[in-house]
């Protein structure tokens, strides 16, 4: 009695998820009835830099993968991703939207600054980070769009967490010394960067 009650509840749910499927096809668009999407990206901290370009594939509704390259204030970058959409609100008018999260491994040139706004405030020191080559793996919260026509949006927030070694140089020059040392430092000095994105792309 209870294997055929199991067997029952599969059978219902078996045809509960395949209505469920079949209703969702018929509410509207989906991500991958356009399967290929380039998009251009820019921000603060983003894994193609301060900006660049991206390729993706929609591989399901739910999910796109892809890869680009861009540049930051010390040379080029490059990325591989990963975008989720586990919210999608399609409209039977053509628009889709829906609340992504994305992680992204990303590799370049990087170098910290820090901008005094009152210098000689607290100390009069300058100090500028050598550039190294970073990896950084980072994660992303957003909203995404796209038109009818195949237009899209994107924005998102997230962090970057340094994934290699943070060791490199850094020149300290004291204005009232006048002195100049070059010694060995943290190339992150906090944990970890803030990410601000946003990206306008077109898919088809």
């Amino acid at each position: 009695m209870a294997r055929a009650g199991s067997r029952v509840m599969a059978f219902f749910t078996c045809g509960l998820l395949l209505t469920t499927a079949e209703a969702r096809a018929d509410d509207g668009p989906r991500f991958d009835d356009k399967r290929i999407h380039v998009e251009g990206r820019a921000g603060f901290g983003t894994p193609v830099g301060l900006y660049g370009v991206a390729l993706e594939l929609n591989a399901f509704d739910w999910l796109a993968v892809g890869g680009g390259m861009g540049t930051n204030s010390e040379g080029r970058q490059w990325e591989a991703h990963a975008r989720l959409r586990p919210v999608v609100m399609p409209q039977r008018s053509g628009w889709l939207h829906a609340m992504t999260l994305e992680g992204a491994f990303a590799r370049g040139p990087y170098a910290h600054w820090e901008f005094d706004v009152l210098p000689c405030v607290h100390v009069c020191q300058d100090t500028e980070w050598h550039p190294r080559m970073m990896s950084w793996g980072q994660a992303e919260a957003g909203l995404e769009t796209r038109a009818p026509v195949g237009l899209t949006w994107r924005g998102g927030v997230g962090l970057a967490f340094p994934m290699s070694s943070r060791a490199t140089l850094c020149t300290t020059k004291d204005w009232i010394a006048d002195t100049v040392e070059v010694a060995a430092c943290d190339a992150v000095p906090g944990d970890y960067l803030f990410v601000l994105s946003v990206a306008m792309g077109f898919a088809f």
